[in-house]
Formats: C-alpha cells, structure tokens, sequence
C-alpha cells in the first residue's frame, strides 16, 4: 500500500510520516488481540510503563514531524534527492527500475518491518501476565529509557529552535556557520539519534528482563536493524552538511558523531591530522 501511494505520488516520504505512529499502534493493536483472546484486559506494570514510554515517544516525534512541516502537501525529506541521484550516477540508464525495486524492497517494505522489529517487545511483555516483583536491572533499564526520552526531546528542541532562528535571519556565529554545534550539540554532533538508539536497545532489553525470554534475534533484530540504518542515515546527512557547510569538516574533527563526549580541543586535531598523515 506504501509502494502504491509512493508511486503515485512520486513522493518517497509515506513512510517518514508514519515512522512515528506505528510502535504505538501495534501495541494498540497487540493489546486488543490479547483482550479479544482471553476475554479480559489484564497486563503487568511493566508492559504499562514500556507503552507508556512509546507514546510519549510517539507523541514527541509526530509533534517534531509536523513543526517541521513534515505533514504539509508535497512535503519529501531532502536526503531522498540525493538518495535518487547518487543511485542514478550509479545505475545509468537501468536507474528507473533500480529506483522502483529500491522503493519497494527498503522503502516500503524494509522500513515497515523495522518499526514491526522495534516494537515486538512490546508483544512479548502485555503476552506476559504474571505480575512479578521489579529487578534493580529493570529499574536500571527504564531509567535509561527515560533519561533517553528526555535528552531526545531536549536535542530535538535545541536543533529546531536554531532551525527557527536561521528562518528569521538571524547573524549570530552559528547561524553563519549554517549548523547547530551548542548545547547537547557541543557534545556529540547527533545526541538525538544515539538517544533513540539506546531507547529502543534498553526497551528490547528491559522486556527480555522482564520476562526471562532468551536473547533472540526475533527480539533483540529490530533494534540492531536500527543502529545499522542510522549509521547510514547519519552518513548520508553528514556528507550532505559537509557539501554545504565549509566549516561543517572542522566540526565532524572536534566532536564526537554519537557518543556524547567532550569536545577535542584545536592541539589534539591538530596532532590527531598529523599522525595520519
């Protein structure tokens, strides 16, 4: 269905728009078989408090998605262009199919069965009745889903209220420079995107916690899925602000991609550039 109204469309952003939307309602929709099978709602604590989580994640990110415009008519995520011409550079005249075959096999069908991968723990913790005491590594677990939602959130708020003061003209340095690099940015070039990562890894390893399931890769594969295309998520963005920002590769020298950490100082890049070469 995704393939369809892309194709029809000619817009390759469907999916973007439900990227938020879908772990909750496959826990919507879970919840309810699980009623209409057994007669009676009944779910632990734990399955409360991880959906609980997912829709103040869902919440956050369609408010972000649509601040952004995301739900606007004829709105497309720019890295898709450049997805299209770099596929295009590579396949020639055979690019028409390749770029169908591309948007039916990752695009549509891929992306779907990531957000299902990502959200199957939720499945195996409300299939989970028995009420059982907390473990110190679960309270562990859901403190790291919750401080990870909350320094998402900041991220996400830090880098669009610089994206509305380059919209109102703003001449302040980072303005200039074209890219936010203050606050949780100072520390690591994509804190939002490392936070989502190590919600998702911690909710798939709090339901496992919870429920004494063996490690699996039915379980555990949505949030690798994931980490493994944010890093090429984060590639492609970073080679489209390097293109655009002069100053962007000095910013990518100092600061960490994901993991938050200090900033290295001009000495240690410096001294850094000269062993390379």
């Amino acid at each position: 269905m995704t393939w369809v109204q892309q194709r029809g469309e000619r817009n390759f952003s469907t999916v973007d728009r439900l990227w938020a939307l879908m772990p909750t309602i496959y826990g919507i929709l879970w919840t309810h078989e699980h009623y209409l099978s057994d007669g009676y709602l009944q779910v632990s604590s734990k399955a409360v408090f991880v959906q609980t989580v997912v829709f103040v994640w869902t919440v956050h990110h369609t408010r972000n998605f649509w601040r952004r415009g995301g739900f606007s008519v004829g709105f497309e995520d720019h890295r898709w262009a450049h997805v299209r011409g770099q596929l295009h550079k590579t396949l020639g005249c055979l690019y028409a199919v390749g770029w169908e075959v591309f948007n039916f096999v990752f695009i549509a069908l891929c992306q779907h069965a990531l957000l299902y991968g990502i959200a199957l723990p939720l499945r195996l913790l409300q299939d989970s009745e028995v009420e059982k005491e907390w473990s110190m590594a679960e309270y562990g677990l859901a403190g790291v889903m919750c401080l990870a939602l909350v320094v998402e959130i900041a991220a996400d708020g830090q880098q669009y209220a610089f994206q509305q003061r380059k919209l109102s003209g703003a001449n302040s340095a980072e303005v200039r420079a074209g890219f936010v690099h203050s606050g949780l940015y100072k520390y690591a070039r994509h804190p939002n995107v490392f936070c989502e990562q190590i919600l998702w890894v911690a909710l798939a390893a709090f339901a496992l916690a919870a429920t004494g399931a063996p490690v699996s890769g039915l379980y555990c594969g949505g949030a690798c899925g994931l980490i493994g295309l944010t890093l090429m998520s984060v590639r492609l963005t970073e080679a489209i602000s390097a293109s655009k920002y002069p100053l962007y590769r000095a910013y990518q020298l100092k600061t960490s991609s994901l993991v938050p950490c200090m900033p290295r100082s001009n000495e240690s890049v410096i001294q850094s550039a000269a062993r390379r070469q």
